[in-house]
């Protein structure tokens, strides 16, 4: 199995919102009694992804066979059909009974006292290397993400993947979240290169400003990152290696005069770089590629039509394009690999393609900058003394760290806690926050949740519920 140079996760769910579990991608579903397609995708090559249950939210409807997935590539084409469905309604005649009045005692009626109301957030900035709010108050952050806004829109069928009200949040709350992670996808935010999408542009502004209103409205801080870009007229349909220099600058300073006035909110450039340290802080025209090479593992091949270099934009433009624009909260930088290497902790913590966070961060004029790494099992730094080595550092220099995505595996192979809990024992005693991966109910062992009322999906989300909810 590859490590952090292998993208943790490939797939997510295309057709009908809501109808289709993680891995499966196509056309809407065929109606009853006929054979549809889909592409089956897997989060790893050559795996199999098992069957699944098609269903309209109540009743099973057909089922997608259990498909291997070759190793050349995450998806493969498969089959299935669902049945004609026969309903029958049956009506009942009833007689209504002669009714006795009776005359019942005066009784009062017990009131259930209502849930306590959020705690104001009163600001969130950088204070030395931990966050604080506007009263100097010392601000641990522990939430989740809530993925699905970097897809939904893109492939046409909505802006979140599930509910994004005011009760999906209150179920948030029982966990004791008070951040949440909203990936923001490029081409929607901009509204350009959408296809037939209706969900770009003002439809999804709006849908992200009114969510993050909601969050803060029930106590909960906002990080807002930008992970799906594309070039030119390529559409925004996955992450690349880099944010692309025709529109990432766009977003950036658009999503920063949006929020220029919310001082509860982190912004993100970029989710996890695969370029070197140098092209990440400045951009460059020869590690960013966009097309069939979708891992970054190596350059196209030479004569390629399907794969190209393409112009990427950097952290520090990002940075002085947020502060221009009117921002001035905290903005996260990641570190490089999948945000998980942040120094090379086989060189001494000296350095990884000649760099390392310390060295090559952006400059702040605001000192509002925050490094953030992304922590999974099976990646190359995921243990205690790799974050010792790492990460440490810097803390030590005087700047705040936050684990912007974590999980037990970057693969989803494993349901456990094993590896979570030693991340979050870190972290709680170095005052590193962290978002866990993720708030959706996806079926496989990245997802938290079996439903929206915030019911843990497994072992690892039991764990994460567990230590989140015995936090202050």
């Amino acid at each position: 199995m590859k490590d952090a140079a292998t993208p943790k996760r490939l797939a997510v769910a295309l057709g009908i919102a809501g109808l289709l579990p993680l891995g499966i991608v196509g056309a809407a579903l065929a109606t009853g009694g006929t054979t549809g397609t889909v592409s089956v995708c897997a989060t790893a090559r050559g795996t199999t992804v098992p069957a699944h249950t098609i269903n309209d939210g109540t009743s099973p409807l057909g089922t997608i066979p259990a498909v291997t997935v070759p190793a050349a590539t995450n998806c493969a084409t498969t089959t299935y059909t669902i049945p004609t469905i026969t309903t029958t309604v049956t009506r009942t005649t009833t007689t209504t009974p002669t009714t006795t009045t009776t005359t019942t005692p005066t009784t009062t009626p017990t009131t259930t006292p209502a849930p306590p109301p959020p705690t104001a957030l009163n600001g969130l900035k950088v204070s030395g290397n931990h966050f604080v709010d506007n009263s100097g108050n010392a601000v641990h952050l522990h939430g989740v993400n809530r993925s699905g806004t970097e897809y939904a829109c893109i492939q046409g069928w909505g802006v979140f993947d599930g509910p994004s009200d005011d009760a999906s949040i209150k179920a948030m709350k029982t966990w004791n979240v008070n951040i949440v992670r909203v990936p923001i996808n490029e081409d929607c935010w901009l509204n350009i290169n959408m296809g037939t999408s209706t969900f770009g542009g003002a439809v999804y502004q709006t849908a992200i400003e009114t969510y993050v209103k909601l969050l803060h409205a029930n106590g909960m801080y906002a990080e807002l990152s930008l992970i799906w870009g594309a070039p030119g007229s390529a559409r925004a349909a996955y992450q690349p290696n880099a944010p692309d220099a025709d529109h990432s600058p766009a977003l950036w300073s658009s999503l920063a005069a949006a929020f220029a006035g919310d001082q509860n909110l982190i912004l993100a450039p970029w989710g996890e770089p695969t370029v070197g340290w140098s092209c990440f802080l400045n951009g460059c025209n020869d590690q960013s590629t966009y097309g069939s090479n979708q891992d970054g593992l190596g350059p196209c091949s030479p004569g390629s039509t399907t794969c190209y270099f393409v112009k990427s934009a950097g952290m520090q433009q990002a940075v002085n394009l947020m502060r221009a624009a009117g921002f001035h909260g905290p903005i996260a930088s990641p570190c490089i690999a999948y945000a998980n290497v942040c120094a090379d902790p086989s060189n001494g913590g000296t350095g990884w393609g000649n760099g390392k966070w310390l060295a090559d961060h952006p400059t702040d004029p605001d000192h509002q900058l925050v490094a953030e790494a992304h922590v999974y099992g099976k990646n190359t730094c995921d243990t205690a003394a790799c974050f010792d080595l790492t990460m440490k550092p810097i803390l030590e220099a005087g700047y705040p760290l936050l684990f912007g995505e974590t999980g037990e595996t970057y693969d989803a192979s494993s349901c456990s806690s094993t590896n979570t809990q030693s991340f979050l024992e870190w972290a709680d005693a170095h005052n590193v926050g962290y978002e866990s991966w993720t708030w959706d109910t996806w079926g496989n062992c990245s997802a938290l949740i079996s439903n929206y009322n915030g019911t843990p999906a497994n072992a690892y989300g039991t764990f994460v519920q567990q230590h989140d909810k015995a936090l202050p």
